[in-house]
């Protein structure tokens, strides 16, 4: 399974769980960034429906995780 580390990835999460398409968010991204989540993308944007929801759920999992160890702090 592609990484879901950094915060490259959760931008890309983030931007799929709100409509934007994985390569639209890459191009946000300067070219060394979209290289680092490239696998990441990839699996977002498989067709596999499996392989897109386990990549969407580690991303924003990440994300959840980082909110509450703020939230704890």
């Amino acid at each position: 399974m592609a990484t879901s580390d950094g915060w490259e990835a959760a931008f890309v999460a983030m931007s799929v769980a709100i409509g934007i398409g994985p390569d639209e968010a890459c191009v946000s991204l300067d070219e060394e960034a979209a290289g680092r989540v490239r696998g990441f993308v990839d699996a977002v944007a498989s067709d596999s429906r499996e392989a897109r929801a386990k990549a969407l759920a580690a991303g924003l999992a990440r994300i959840a995780l980082a909110v509450e160890k703020v939230r704890l702090a």
